[in-house]
């Protein structure tokens, strides 16, 4: 297992909560104190210099930064997110992270890990413990990550490590000092499981058609597809965040083959995830055109419509995506969702029930979800 060779790309920033986007790829999350030291670990763990900001001000970045690496072993995306907690910043800037950092652990859906960075000279302090906290809440695998090992002597480093890996018990740590590099490859080695583990489940969350259209093209099987080859470059580009180039080599596609389904998927999803919704919801529209009875293009049109503010409409189309394959659990989980933003809590918990019914095995994926939904839907029953 080796991090040489290493391809990596900046998919951008998030700077607002709820501005969490569906990454195809699996997610590791890294949050850490303010000036705990988050930016030279990873930019060394990616041998990367300056591939993700530092500053001699802690506490200076104020955005979630997202960037896909592709090795040998795994392929995720890094968000790198804000810093907290550091005394000399204003509440009110302080506080404005929190929705943003909460939102993103809750919203994304593929988070394979979160390493949890701690200074080992300082040992986990009241916000460290109550993210540790909140993370164990949602069931969320958790790595601990100790910081600046090289900053005490060696003696009492070691000390050091063991009392808090004492305090911590329970959890995976990881004593590192980015300057020498000393435990980032058994890091890595960490990090690669988790994502290999989560690539592993979500595998399991893909549905074998009831009745699939025999093509991937309009007429030709997947493994005889003249245009493989770009259509897997754009599905790549799409899943790093590149939608612009997905959309233009999928039109390349369409220019030559205008049924192309895997094409017109994938140009719905390119422009629903640059929230292009209407534009997204043409695409759906142009799927179903030429295949009715596409889940998964329903499933789009469904989110579209809703996205828009026509939630009636959308949910029809949702329902019809849960009717053509009763063992496609996203339907259900997107059908509870755009419920939940509405509202209507008990219709969404039923909704989720159902998927669970149809696909057990995603109980794990969706328990926090579902305490959720139970919680609020016994609140809308109280008088």
């Amino acid at each position: 297992m080796s991090r040489a060779g290493l391809q990596i790309d900046v998919l951008g920033n998030l700077k607002r909560p709820g501005e969490t986007p569906d990454l195809a790829l699996p997610v590791v999350a890294v949050a850490g104190r303010s000036n705990v030291g988050k930016s030279t670990l990873l930019n060394a763990l990616l041998g990367r210099h300056r591939l993700l900001r530092t500053s001699r001000t802690p506490g200076c970045t104020r955005s979630i930064q997202l960037v896909s690496v592709a090795s040998r072993d795994a392929t995720f995306v890094v968000a790198d997110l804000p810093g907290y907690g550091y005394a000399a910043l204003s509440r009110e800037r302080r506080d404005s992270w929190g929705p943003l950092i909460d939102g993103f652990l809750r919203g994304s859906r593929r988070l394979a890990a979160v390493l949890m960075l701690i200074d080992v000279r300082r040992g986990p302090q009241r916000e460290e413990q109550d993210l540790l906290d909140f993370l164990d809440g949602l069931g969320l695998p958790t790595l601990v990550v100790l910081t600046k090992c090289d900053k005490l002597p060696r003696s009492k480093g070691r000390t050091a490590v063991e009392r808090m890996k004492g305090r911590l018990a329970g959890l995976e740590t990881y004593p590192t000092a980015a300057a020498e590099g000393d435990g980032l490859d058994a890091l890595w080695r960490a990090i690669v499981r988790c994502v290999q583990a989560a690539g592993t489940a979500a595998a399991g969350t893909t549905p074998a058609p009831r009745n699939p259209p025999a093509t991937q093209g309009g007429t030709t099987k997947m493994a005889d597809d003249p245009h493989r080859e770009t259509f897997l470059r754009a599905r790549e580009a799409a899943q790093k965040g590149r939608h612009a180039e997905a959309i233009a080599l999928c039109m390349g596609i369409l220019e030559q083959d205008p049924k192309h389904r895997g094409a017109l998927d994938l140009l719905g999803f390119a422009h629903f995830f640059k929230q292009e919704y209407a534009t997204a919801e043409q695409w759906c529209r142009k799927t179903l055109e030429h295949y009715p009875d596409h889940a998964y293009g329903r499933k789009g049109l469904g989110l579209c419509l809703a996205r828009q503010g026509k939630l009636d409409e959308g949910l029809v189309e949702l329902h019809e995506a849960m009717r053509l394959e009763p063992k496609f659990f996203d339907p259900y989980w997107d059908t509870a969702v755009v419920l939940r933003d509405a509202g209507r809590y008990a219709e969404a918990l039923e909704t989720l029930r159902r998927g669970l019914k149809e696909r057990p095995e995603m109980a794990t994926r969706a328990r926090v979800f579902l305490a959720d939904l139970e919680r609020k839907a016994g609140q809308e029953d109280e008088p």
